[in-house]
């Protein structure tokens, strides 16, 4: 889809939060902004219960700041 975009084969989303190194790499424009668009983030364990620290602060920061 970038290849394209940069070709001027239409348009695509990007995430703001890689906006400017997507933009910089596929020479791409900004045309404009949407909060419709919405993306899924999946955490897949083979564990049952999250045991690590790490992961699990990473899991409540990370539903905390999805779900506002």
């Amino acid at each position: 889809m970038k290849i394209a975009a940069r070709e001027g084969h239409g348009i695509i989303p990007v995430p703001s939060v890689v906006e400017a190194e997507v933009m910089k790499e596929f020479r791409l424009e900004h045309i404009g902004r949407t909060a419709e668009v919405k993306e899924q983030i999946y955490l897949i364990s083979v564990e049952r219960r999250l045991k690590n620290p790490m992961i699990m602060k990473i899991c409540t920061e990370g539903q905390k700041n999805l779900f506002k």
